[in-house]
């Protein structure tokens, strides 16, 4: 850790120019610096973990391309949203002092949670699934009348196209307290 700790330090001074100095582009220029390494020692057990055990057991339909892909896309989506919430993230910290920051930090992070629920719909999981409506049918019919039963906040139902990486398959909802999407996989007998 002192050892990455010198390296961004050195980084910060010969390629970020002043604009960048201070402790907390220090740190996120540490996290990302050390996060690299990690992931280059990872990656050969996830491809063992997709390509080999999943595959022997049926579940694995990715392509090397698209897990290729979404390793990717989630490393912009860290790099691009993680670096601006942890800057935030330090400067509350920071501006608050040893004393107070707990409160604001918590406030931060449940304002964070809540703009992430609703964006992640539209936003992000359009980059690694396609989702489209739930056509007429029987499960429609039954779940619309089940969430009106239990007074549950239903907005749409959705199908997602999640059988292009896995067999696996898992139905979810997502939303704010207000509309609830409910998402199924593409086999659940959905006619």
């Amino acid at each position: 850790m002192p050892y990455f700790w010198e390296i961004t330090r050195r980084w910060q001074e010969t390629y970020f120019g002043s604009y960048f100095q201070g402790e907390i582009f220090r740190s996120v220029l540490f996290l990302f610096a050390g996060h690299f390494p990690l992931l280059l020692l990872t990656l050969p057990f996830k491809l063992y973990s997709t390509f080999v055990l999943e595959e022997k057991f049926g579940f694995n339909k990715q392509t090397y391309g698209l897990f290729f892909k979404d390793i990717i896309i989630s490393e912009v989506l860290q790099l691009a949203l993680g670096a601006p919430l942890l800057m935030a993230f330090l400067k509350i910290i920071d501006y608050f002092g040893k004393q107070k920051f707990a409160l604001y930090v918590m406030i931060f992070l449940v304002v964070v949670q809540v703009v992430m629920i609703a964006i992640y719909p539209v936003l992000i999981q359009p980059l690694f699934n396609k989702l489209e409506p739930l056509k007429e049918g029987v499960v429609k019919t039954k779940t619309e009348e089940l969430a009106r039963k239990l007074k549950f906040p239903l907005g749409k139902l959705w199908v997602i196209d999640g059988s292009k990486r896995s067999a696996h398959s898992n139905a979810y909802f997502y939303g704010l307290p207000w509309s609830k999407q409910i998402v199924f996989p593409p086999k659940a007998g959905l006619t």
